[in-house]
C-alpha cells in the first residue's frame, strides 16, 4: 500500500498530535490523585458529622468564590467524592453572596448541567442531595432561570425520580413549584411522569395536600392526573362519611373487556347495568375507583342487587375465559370486589 506525499505529511501531523496528547495525559496522571485517595484524605481532615460539628471549620474557612461557576465546580467535585455534607455547607454559606452577572451564561450552564448529572448518577440519592439542589434553585437569581429551564427540560424525569426517594410528596411539590416559576409549560411533562407513578403517590398525598396538588395540576391542564385527584378526593369524602375503605395499593388495572368485544358480553351489560351508571367497570379502573363507584351505587341500589350483579359478571367471565378471550384480569377484579364487600359488611357489624 502506497501513500501520496500529501497523505504522508498528513499522517505525520496526526501522529505528532497524538504523541503530544499522550504526553499531556501522562503528566496529568502523574500529578493526579485517585478518587479513593481524595475520599480518604477528606475523611481524615474533615470527618463527617452534624452541621454543628462543622461550625468551627466553616468559621475558619473564609473562601471567597469569584463566580457562581467556581462554587458549582467545587460542589460537583465534593459530590463526586461522596462529601455532599461539605458541598451543602459551602452552598448554604456562599451562594447568595456571589455576584456573577458578568459571567458568560454558557459557562454556568455547562457547569450546572455537570453538577446535576453528577448528582443523578449517585447510586443512592439521599435527602441531603435534594436539599443541596434546592438550595441552588431557591436562590431567586432570575438571570439563572433560563439555565434551570434547560436543565429541567433535559432531566425532568430523573429529577422527579430522585425526589421520590424520600417516599413522601414534599420534595416533589417543591420541584413542581420551581418548575411552575421557571416555565409553566414544563409542568405537563412533569405530570406525565407522575401519572405513570400514581401507585406511589396515592399513598403519599394527604387530604390536606389535595388543594396544593389540584392547584398545580390545574395550571398544567393535565386531564388524566386531574381525574386521579378527583378520585382521591372522593375517597377522602367517603372516609368522612364513615364508609369503610380498606387500605389498598392503587395500582392501575388494565381491564381485558375491551379485547373481547366480539363476544358482546362487555357491551351488553354496560348498557343495561344500573351499577355501570355510577361508574363501575373493570376496564382501566383501579380497585379504589371501582370501590368508590360501588359506594355511590349503594345510596340508590340495594346491596343485595349489587352483589348479585357482580357475581353474575364473575360467573360469565369464568364461563367465557379461554373460549372467547382472556378474562383473567376481569375475574380477578370481580373476585376482589366481592371480597371487599364481604369485608366491608363484616367491619360494619363489629
Amino acid at each position: 500500500m502506497t501513500f501520496t506525499t500529501e497523505e504522508q505529511i498528513h499522517l505525520k501531523q496526526e501522529n505528532l498530535h497524538l504523541k503530544q496528547l499522550n504526553n499531556k495525559l501522562k503528566k496529568r496522571v502523574k500529578g493526579s490523585i485517585l478518587k479513593t485517595d481524595l475520599e480518604f484524605f477528606l475523611k481524615i481532615l474533615i470527618p463527617k458529622g452534624s452541621e454543628d460539628d462543622y461550625s468551627v471549620f466553616m468559621d475558619l474557612n473564609n473562601s471567597m468564590f469569584n463566580s457562581y461557576k467556581e462554587l458549582i465546580d467545587l460542589v460537583t467535585f465534593l459530590i463526586k467524592v461522596d462529601r455532599v455534607d461539605l458541598a451543602y455547607l459551602y452552598v448554604h454559606k456562599n451562594f447568595l453572596s456571589i455576584n456573577d452577572r458578568e459571567l458568560k451564561p454558557i459557562d454556568v450552564e455547562a457547569a450546572f448541567k455537570k453538577l446535576v448529572k453528577q448528582l443523578l448518577s449517585k447510586n443512592k440519592i439521599e435527602e441531603l442531595h435534594l436539599r443541596l439542589l434546592f438550595e441552588f434553585l431557591s436562590s431567586k437569581k432570575e438571570h439563572l432561570f433560563p439555565i434551570y429551564k434547560e436543565v429541567f427540560t433535559l432531566y425532568m424525569d430523573e429529577l422527579i425520580k430522585a425526589s421520590l426517594v424520600t417516599r413522601n410528596d414534599d420534595w416533589i411539590l417543591k420541584l413542581l413549584y420551581f418548575v411552575r416559576i421557571i416555565d409553566k409549560k414544563l409542568l405537563d411533562k412533569a405530570f406525565d411522569y407522575l401519572h405513570g407513578h400514581w401507585d406511589l403517590l396515592f399513598n403519599w398525598i394527604t387530604e390536606e395536600e389535595l388543594f396544593t396538588w389540584g392547584f398545580l395540576v390545574d395550571i398544567s391542564g393535565h386531564v388524566k392526573f386531574q381525574s386521579k385527584l378527583k378520585i382521591l378526593n372522593e375517597y377522602y369524602q367517603l372516609k368522612k362519611e364513615g364508609m369503610y375503605l380498606q387500605p389498598i395499593e392503587a395500582s392501575n388495572y388494565g381491564g381485558d373487556e375491551k379485547n373481547n368485544k366480539k363476544t358482546g358480553f362487555a357491551e351488553n351489560w354496560k348498557e343495561v347495568s344500573d351499577l355501570r351508571k355510577y361508574g363501575y367497570e373493570v376496564s382501566d379502573k383501579s380497585d379504589l375507583e371501582r370501590w368508590i363507584a360501588i359506594h355511590k351505587a349503594m345510596r340508590n341500589i340495594p346491596i343485595s342487587k349489587i352483589v348479585s350483579h357482580i357475581q353474575w359478571l364473575l360467573d360469565n367471565s369464568n364461563r367465557r375465559d379461554g373460549i372467547n378471550g382472556d378474562f383473567s384480569k376481569s375475574i380477578n377484579a370481580y373476585e376482589t370486589d366481592l371480597e371487599y364487600l364481604e369485608n366491608y359488611f363484616n367491619n360494619r357489624n363489629l
